[in-house]
């Protein structure tokens, strides 16, 4: 027999890949196939420690696919029937971790789920699919805990780990493989018997065997089964991985540029707040918790972009419901936070990203921030961008209320991050300019309600557009600002048509300066959106004039 074929009798690769399983960051804790090489599986069980020799004292599964589901057993004895309610199907101190359902064709299959316990240790989401999990930290990243499909279930190693951690169980690992040889020419005078193999040991029992060929009309030829279990111990209780057992190591704090010393050099200081003075004698020697620190406005580039779970508001940045910290954006060119608080209230794995976007300071916090946080005087923003949103939302809630119709639709889910996006350019690139645009357009233009505009006017005319339309019925409502009013609109529409929508042309620069008065995408954006709150300010003193604007 050839080294290679006995190599393949003994399923020296399924061997590898069972024994290297629940070592890499993915555990296979379900898996089922066949094909014309062979067929086999895999699956899990949770075991109390107590039982683990019994767990390896043959290679044969303890707890099968299928096993788990709650269900009774009977017993007889003298005093009759006596019926038991069993949980997990049996009280033989083993748990599921993958729970299988069949419905034998008379609804469709479902996909294995995962212990219910073990989803709401990690507090996993569950897609609409239930094909992923999803593990939400408390920083508000996010990464895939588990996959599911029909043939195969893998969970995050760390996780499994956990869990095992704070129950103090340990995790049984079973496979089932079957390996059929082709073209073994010297098949009949193979010594079978000589080929099978017990590997013992104190965490695994793993039998191999081999035979001529299956009978009962199975397929003809030689073939070898690899059958084994293997026991992963629970790790100690302290890596449970949850409350009160999450603080895993120090929080690293890193260090941010506070000032420049008599040659110019950055001054740099740790955030950690324990460590800064205070207005009652903390730490005298130290910078102050309220230092001002200084960034590039492009640190906010990122939560801009992930609008589902992050919001910029006027003063504040906030993931969700998970954290928050407060930030100066009133100012043109720079973002400002205090020292304590990149300590105190953001994420130790968001501090990293602030610090490459830190900046020597150049000039001071804005007059907003100032008289917020040291007059403790309720201050309006000054940025054109946060005056929009405000007065935007404002109009948009108010006016049903005087007319009994939006004029600027509810968007839909899809367009729901649309007004968050909306900024000054962070920078001076064409794509971040040209995103700003498509966002204003969206707002203005395209949520403008056609159908309730149209249910006020006069008459109808085909085919026509919004801003017409609009125009049509602010005339008719003798409103004094609607040349000026819809001239605005109008070159929203006319920049996202050169600048977003279309090629540009070898005119588009001296196009952008006319429309702008600006050779600065960011300046003149900003001048575009004071000249859209100028609309939205005409709008509410004329059609809304019993309603204050708290602005």
């Amino acid at each position: 027999m050839t080294e290679d074929a006995l190599d393949r009798l003994r399923q020296t690769r399924a061997l590898q890949e069972f024994r290297a399983n629940g070592t890499g960051p993915w555990t296979v804790v379900y898996s089922s196939w066949r094909d014309d090489a062979g067929n086999g599986a895999y699956f899990s069980a949770f075991s109390e420690p107590g039982r683990r020799a019994e767990a390896v004292a043959d290679a044969s599964w303890d707890f099968h696919i299928g096993y788990g589901l709650p269900g009774f057993s009977q017993s007889y004895g003298e005093g009759g029937t006596e019926t038991h309610y069993h949980r997990y199907g049996t009280d033989d101190g083993l748990e599921p971790l993958v729970l299988m359902q069949e419905f034998h064709g008379g609804l469709p299959d479902m996909l294995p789920q995962l212990s219910e316990e073990f989803r709401l240790y990690h507090n996993l989401w569950m897609s609409p699919d239930a094909a992923k999990l999803i593990k939400l930290s408390d920083d508000g990243t996010e990464y895939v805990a588990a996959t599911v499909s029909s043939t195969e279930v893998r969970i995050r190693t760390n996780l499994l780990k956990q869990f095992q951690a704070g129950r103090q169980l340990d995790l049984l690992l079973f496979t089932d493989s079957v390996q059929f040889v082709e073209d073994l020419a010297d098949a009949d005078t193979v010594d079978y018997d000589a080929l099978d193999i017990e590997i013992e040991g104190d965490q695994e029992r793993i039998s191999f065997t081999a035979q001529r060929h299956l009978g009962g009309g199975m397929r003809k030829g030689p073939f070898s089964r690899l059958l084994g279990t293997r026991v992963l111990p629970a790790p100690e209780q302290r890596h449970a991985g949850v409350w009160p057992f999450d603080e895993t190591s120090p929080e690293h704090y890193p260090e941010f540029i506070i000032g420049e010393d008599e040659n110019g050099r950055p001054v740099r200081h740790t955030c950690d707040p324990d460590t800064l003075a205070n207005y009652f004698g903390k730490n005298p020697d130290a910078p102050h918790y309220l230092t001002p620190v200084f960034f590039r406005r492009d640190v906010l580039q990122k939560y801009y972009e992930d609008s589902r779970k992050f919001t910029v508001s006027d003063g504040r940045l906030r993931c969700a419901g998970l954290w928050s910290v407060q930030i100066d954006n009133d100012h043109p060119d720079h973002i400002v936070v205090f020292l304590g608080d990149l300590g105190r209230d953001l994420p130790e794995s968001e501090r990293d990203h602030w610090r490459s976007q830190n900046i020597t300071p150049t000039s001071s916090m804005s007059s907003t921030n100032i008289r917020r946080s040291f007059l403790a005087q309720p201050t309006w923003p000054e940025a054109p961008d946060l005056r929009f949103k405000y007065r935007y939302d404002k109009l948009r809630a108010d006016w049903p209320k005087a007319l009994g119709w939006d004029l600027f639709r509810e968007p839909v889910e899809a367009d729901a991050h649309v007004i968050k996006r909306l900024r000054i350019p962070l920078n001076e690139s064409q794509p971040e300019f040209e995103a700003q645009i498509l966002n204003l357009a969206k707002v203005m233009i395209d949520a403008l309600n056609d159908s309730a505009i149209d249910a006020v006017l006069p008459n109808k005319i085909k085919d026509e557009r919004s801003i017409a339309k609009l125009k049509r019925w602010l005339d008719h409502e003798s409103y004094p600002y609607a040349d000026g009013d819809v001239a605005v609109l109008q070159k929203v529409q006319r920049l996202r048509s050169r600048a977003a929508a279309h090629r540009k042309g070898s005119d588009y620069d001296d196009f952008l300066a006319a429309e702008l008065g600006s050779d600065s995408l960011a300046w003149g954006f900003a001048k575009l959106l004071v000249e859209a709150i100028e609309v939205l300010i005409h709008l509410r003193a004329h059609f809304l004039p019993g309603l204050t604007d708290d602005s």
